[in-house]
Order: structure tokens, then sequence, then C-alpha cells
């Protein structure tokens, strides 16, 4: 047995026992707190920067895989490059990061193609913000925004309804320095 079912098991039999004292975030228990699994298909994320868990250097690479054993989110929302109701699934921006740091104040999203943009701490952990790699159930390729495209809930919370948050959803995500 791995160690990512063993730690799994662990939770599930001492969840319910402790069930309104602790709560566990899963995103937490997939691997030990000193150890990052290491991808094994092509890498689609690296973080970077003020990160306490590592897998590469001073580095945490992601692939889909490790992506997917995070929660895994839904939302729908309208976006200024798409038309209609588009339906987004992927990782909270907030649960990746507790992957990695339990601080940040902000973090620098950097696309393929070197366009960045800063999103603050507060934004994180104040706005379902979410690392999508799914768009209307299907994968996301370069030539459509993917494979990673970060998610504002636009419709949930009108306030983002504005240009500097639309600016801060970068697609063809491949890199996060956190600060």
């Amino acid at each position: 047995m791995t160690l990512f079912r063993t730690v799994e098991l662990k939770s599930l039999l001492i969840g319910p026992i402790f069930a309104g004292l602790v709560w566990v975030n899963p995103a937490l228990a997939a691997v030990s707190s000193d150890q990052l699994a290491s991808p094994q298909a092509r890498v689609l994320l690296t973080i970077s920067g003020n990160i306490a868990q590592k897998n590469a250097g001073n580095e945490a690479k992601f692939d889909l895989a490790m992506l997917q054993q995070l929660p895994k989110h839904q939302l729908l929302t309208t976006t200024p490059w798409t038309e209609g109701l588009q339906r987004f699934e992927g990782v909270l921006l907030r649960d990746l990061l507790a992957k990695v740091t339990p601080d940040y104040t902000k973090i620098k999203a950097m696309a393929i193609d070197n366009f960045s943009a800063q999103i603050s701490g507060q934004e994180i952990n104040d706005y379902p913000i979410m690392l999508a790699y799914l768009h209307n159930g299907q994968a996301m390729k370069i030539r459509h925004k993917g494979p990673l495209w970060v998610i504002y809930p636009l419709d949930q919370f009108p306030e983002l309804k504005k240009t500097i948050y639309h600016d801060r959803m970068v697609w063809q995500l491949n890199r996060v320095e956190v600060q």
C-alpha cells in the first residue's frame, strides 16, 4: 500500500471519531507533511518561491493526476472570452497553495507566453478562485486557453466583473510564484 492510501485510510478511520472537533483538509492529508509526491506524467504546473513543500529542487511540480487528487470543484460562470454560461472544473487556488505553503501574501500567475498577473492572498482566501483543467467537461488544449486556466467566479460575485479581475484570469497557466 502506498503512503497516499495509508494516510487516506487513517483519515477515513480517524475522521468520524473526531467529527465536530477537528477538521482535516483532505488536500493536506494526501501526502505526509514533509514530502510532496513527484509527478509521474507531463508537468503542467510548477510552483516556486516561498514554498515549504517541494518535489524538484526548490520547486513543486504537478502533473494532471496530482491536481486531480485535490478536492475537485465545479464553477458555472460567464467570461469575457466565451459566450454564455460555461462549466469549469478544477481545484481551488487556495487548496493548491495549501499543499505547498501555509503562508502567502500574493502569487504571480504566469502563462506559457510569459503573460503574468499578481493575485493577492486576500483574494485567494475571500473568493473560490479556480485553477480549471476542464472546460465544459473537456480537457483544455493550449489553443483553447489550456491546459490550465485561472477562473474567477464572476457571476457569483458581481464585484469581480471588472477589468482588473479579468486581467488576472491567466490562461495557459504553467507557473506560479508564491510571495
